[in-house]
């Protein structure tokens, strides 16, 4: 499925829901337009595939936010309420979080696309799958859990350790990691050089492995973020994790939450796991952009969890005013991680509306970043010769991409 421009205008704001409803009709369950994007009918509950329109930013705008609901079927409400209202069942997550809302349960995902990503070869089938699997994941897992039964697909994962080795390499230039055959490990720091926990640093554990097969889903890649926090009770963890579970559906640009928030590995931490089934292995550059978005959602997390902890204030009292005209809220502050996401897909989005290969993020993200550290940084030497290096070193790494092209980047990021 290649890349293409979507242009972000029509009731869809520009998200391919047509391509996306004959991809699930072509599997046994049945799709459908509402009035607010798609409904899709499963065998004993139904998904809805909402289509928001963007928020407004003071970061990199967003083109559209696409929130996937699937319903609990009611009988097993009971369950999850003996369960810490479910959230104990958020272990077997794969791409959506269970819930409990207003509405009943609910497993719920939400992907947030930025103006100019055009990544839509990958939004589709990630979207599809969520759709596919997401809640027959938790309900599939909780099942053959209590009855020791083996998963229905093969438990061999179709990622490799030459898969785990390219993750790698993309992630030791952000941050410290190690692979080991079909797991890697990283530590993505929370607070002004930190580097690794052994040495004292607040960081975040992030683990991927192609070693552990899913309950019901079989064999596949699983990703798990671990933040340092160690809470009092497990019954806090479960409260913070269904909080945070909530506030990544709110429409924002923050990375896309196809996962759920969960007790961690120590019984008293959170974790945030994620589980890719094998049929995701053919999407370019996937394990690359989950790794890239859990760098961001601890950073996200430590922050939204530090404000959540945060004693409350007492506010003085306000001499009340006659006829006063009402005041807006104030604008909450972004945090760091909203910011640096925000920047890089504004990174993105520039490098592909000039370069004309078909590139995936990270490689659009490489490309433009090297621009601004090598040539276009206030410390850099300006150099006629230097420039040539660096252009013919991108096009030694990205061949397709045209040394015209380059220079026309140069000179679009020196304008921003």
């Amino acid at each position: 499925m290649t890349a293409y421009q979507i242009p972000p205008n029509g009731p869809d704001y520009g998200v391919n829901l047509d391509m996306l409803i004959a991809l699930l009709n072509e599997t046994n369950l049945k799709a459908s337009r509402n009035y607010f994007g798609a409904k899709v009918q499963h065998e004993h509950f139904t998904t809805s595939i909402r289509i928001l329109p963007p928020p407004p930013s003071d970061a990199e705008p967003l083109q559209a936010v696409v929130l996937i609901e699937s319903e609990i079927p009611s009988a097993m409400w009971p369950y999850m309420d003996e369960a810490d209202s479910g959230v104990a069942f958020n272990a077997l997550a794969s791409l959506g979080a269970l819930r409990k809302t207003e509405r009943g349960y609910l497993v719920e995902s939400r992907l947030s696309i930025f103006v100019g990503e055009n990544a839509w070869g990958m939004h589709c089938q990630l979207l599809m799958y969520t759709v596919i699997v997401s809640a027959e994941a938790i309900l599939g897992g909780i099942r053959r859990s209590l009855k020791g039964e083996e998963p229905a697909r093969d438990n061999r994962s179709r990622w490799t350790e030459r898969d785990i080795e390219q993750v790698e390499k993309h992630l030791s230039q952000l941050s410290f990691c190690n692979a080991s055959g079909l797991i890697l490990t990283a530590e993505f720091a929370l607070e002004p050089g930190a580097v690794s926990a052994v040495n004292g640093d607040k960081t975040a554990l992030f683990q991927m492995s192609a070693k552990d097969p899913h309950p019901e889903a079989g064999g596949g890649l699983f990703c798990m973020l671990q933040l340092p926090y160690t809470f009092q009770s497990k019954e806090q963890v479960n409260s913070l994790a269904a909080t945070l579970n909530g506030l990544e559906m709110v429409p924002a640009d923050q990375p896309p939450h196809f996962g759920a928030w969960c007790v961690g590995k120590s019984g008293l931490n959170l974790a945030y796991v994620s589980f890719l089934p094998n049929a995701l292995h053919a999407v370019p550059g996937i394990a690359v952009n989950f790794t890239n978005w859990a760098m961001y959602r601890a950073e996200w997390a430590d922050a939204a969890i530090l404000r959540l902890m945060e004693p409350p204030k007492a506010a003085p009292e306000a001499p009340v005013r006659q006829n006063a005209a009402p005041q807006p809220a104030p604008a909450l502050p972004k945090t760091a991680a909203q910011n640096k996401f925000a920047e890089r897909m504004r990174l993105v989005a520039l490098a592909r509306s000039v370069l004309r290969a078909d590139l995936p993020d990270n490689a659009l993200f490489d490309i433009a970043s090297q621009l601004l550290q090598e040539l276009l940084a206030p410390a850099v030497k300006k150099d006629i010769y230097r420039k040539d290096e660096v252009i013919q070193s991108i096009r030694h790494k990205y061949p397709s991409v045209l040394y015209s092209e380059v220079e026309r980047l140069i000179a679009v990021l020196a304008q921003k």
